[in-house]
């Protein structure tokens, strides 16, 4: 579920409920938008592939009316990894096969 929460010191913050936390999207920039003056505000919506709509502002900038944002999830770099190591996998496997059956005949 993704929405807003009222930090102690008054400001709003974008956040994400996880079924078990609340998640301060802001923790989730690039440092260097943060550094930037960039802060969610508000999100308004999550669609079934985890992407996250909302309005975010800029002080720095002079944009306090809002801006919208979109947030995409990236897969963790171990994703990438269990999805190498399975396509080699299937390649050994691929290629086993390939010479027992030239063995066989």
């Amino acid at each position: 579920m993704a929405g807003w929460s009222e930090l102690a010191d008054g400001s709003q913050h974008a956040t994400f409920w996880d079924g078990s936390a609340l998640i301060d999207l802001n923790n989730l920039l690039d440092p260097a938008l943060v550094s930037a003056g960039w802060v969610l505000k508000e999100a308004a919506g999550i669609n079934d592939h985890g992407a996250i709509v909302g309005t975010a502002i800029n002080p720095l900038l002079g944009i306090n009316d809002g801006h919208a944002f979109l947030l995409s999830p990236v897969p963790e770099p171990e994703t990438y990894a269990m999805l190498l190591a399975g396509l080699g996998l299937i390649g050994m496997v691929a290629y086993r096969r390939k010479v027992s059956g030239k063995l066989r005949g």
